[in-house]
């Protein structure tokens, strides 16, 4: 069974080419085109990662995140964070909220992929050992 994931990401150009290289890797997409919307698919399609842009409208990502991590229903997904902002205490406070990752924009597909990758298999590797 394919993994989803679900990229909140308001720059259409931007979800679309990521849509386009996840499902080309066999992953199942979602988009979400603002916070609430990512709050709200998050919560009822329970994906398996979540690609989440830090200035987004409605919400905006940090907010996006902080209420993710505090829900009992979605605090396990695994989320990277993606920005264009170079300010380090944005960075840091993605982190402190439970951010697997943060990249910065712009980044390769080839990098985000690799890092897709690493965290859904990390979760499979360890379910499969019995941890």
């Amino acid at each position: 069974m394919a993994k989803k994931i679900l990229i909140a990401e308001d720059d259409v150009d931007i979800a679309m080419m990521l849509a386009f290289r996840l499902k080309a890797n066999r992953y199942e997409v979602l988009i979400a085109n603002d916070g609430l919307q990512t709050i709200t698919k998050a919560h009822h399609e329970k994906p398996d990662l979540i690609l989440l842009d830090i200035m987004m409208p409605c919400g905006g990502g940090i907010g996006v995140l902080e209420n993710i991590k505090k829900s009992v229903e979605t605090f396990m997904i695994p989320i990277i964070a993606i920005t264009a902002s170079s300010d380090e205490t944005v960075i840091k406070k993605a982190l402190d909220l439970g951010a697997v990752d943060v990249m910065a924009k712009p980044f390769s597909s080839e990098d985000l992929l690799k890092k897709v990758k690493r965290f859904l298999h990390d979760e499979t590797d360890k379910a499969k050992e019995g941890l």
